[in-house]
């Protein structure tokens, strides 16, 4: 056992380097990644069996993804949570048919009136679309 603890150390160590690189493209494994990177210092054989499945899973989606076509135009479009009794602001940006970026959260603040809680979440996504207006300017 004792042979072994050096050798699982040093796997986990690579393995956890080259999945914080893959976290970049693929957010949905960020806080398993994140998660297993805090115990790197002195991994044990069961911080290497949760690698191991999490690659695994990887392996599972690897043909998973986003599709991106050209457009021979830019057009912007944003949509969002047309249900403005639930207490969740979600929001899509596209170019063309590509979702560039996208936000599904829980609001934390209780609203006074119902008027701001409908405005809250297209305030938040009208933001993020100017920003993102201002990047492809």
């Amino acid at each position: 056992m004792m042979v072994l603890l050096p050798l699982i150390a040093l796997n986990t160590e690579r393995v956890l380097g080259s999945l914080q690189y893959l976290s970049l493209t693929r957010p949905g494994i960020s806080f398993a990644v994140n998660k297993l990177s805090q115990f790197m210092q002195k991994p044990t054989q069961t911080h290497w069996t949760t690698t191991k499945r999490l690659l695994h899973y990887l392996k599972q989606i690897i043909f998973h993804g986003l599709k991106l076509t050209c457009w021979p135009f830019l057009m912007l479009t944003v949509v969002g949570n047309l249900d403005d009794r639930t207490a969740t602001s979600v929001y899509i940006t596209f170019v063309g048919s590509n979702p560039i970026s996208w936000s599904s959260k829980r609001r934390r603040a209780t609203t006074r009136s119902s008027t701001e809680a409908e405005y809250r979440a297209p305030a938040t996504a009208a933001s993020e679309t100017m920003r993102i207006h201002s990047f492809l300017q």
